[in-house]
């Protein structure tokens, strides 16, 4: 071969190549996006909830999307008494007293946390374990796992009685 004919026929394999890895990407990113589009599905009316893979209901709202185990419905009967707002946790030091309730820890802490300078846990008053004690002056949330769900206020403490519902109702409450 002449020194122009191997010259031609690199450059051609290194177009094939590029053209090739081009494709590669291409392909990649739009099946990214594909797959990305089907983790959320919507009911047949477009203002209903979504919901992702994990089952979780989906609610917009001006400041995002949170995803919550109950729909806004299944929660509406749960007394919710509390006068605080978003705009109350917004760049404070917000304290959790869960218990062993790690499930209710981990909905409130990954729903308010991104408002919050920080989200640690806490004891309501005396402790066992080595977390710091707080009371109604700092923003605390304690939750309670009774048999009936509601939720109240005193001061900046929030208590939460029963389970996952009441944890939803509150949120529900806090963001909407």
């Amino acid at each position: 071969m002449t020194p122009e004919e191997t010259e031609r026929k690199r450059r051609r394999n290194s177009l094939i190549l590029a053209i090739f890895m081009l494709g590669i990407l291409f392909i990649g990113t739009a099946g990214y996006a594909f797959l990305s589009s089907l983790s959320f599905s919507s009911s047949d009316d477009k203002s209903g909830p979504l919901i992702n893979e994990e089952g979780k209901f989906g609610v917009e709202t001006n400041n995002g999307i949170f995803y919550f185990r109950n729909t806004k419905e299944t929660v509406a009967n749960i007394p919710v008494d509390v006068t605080l707002t978003l705009n109350n946790y917004q760049n404070s030091f917000l304290y959790i007293d869960s218990g062993d309730n790690l499930q209710e820890y981990n909905e409130i802490a990954t729903t308010l946390g991104g408002f919050t300078n920080r989200v640690q846990e806490a004891c309501y008053g005396k402790c066992e374990k080595n977390l710091p004690e707080k009371d109604c002056s700092a923003m605390l949330i304690i939750i309670n796992n009774t048999l009936e769900n509601e939720v109240y206020q005193k001061d900046n403490c929030v208590f939460i009685n029963g389970n996952i519902k009441a944890v939803d109702a509150f949120l529900y409450k806090i963001l909407l």
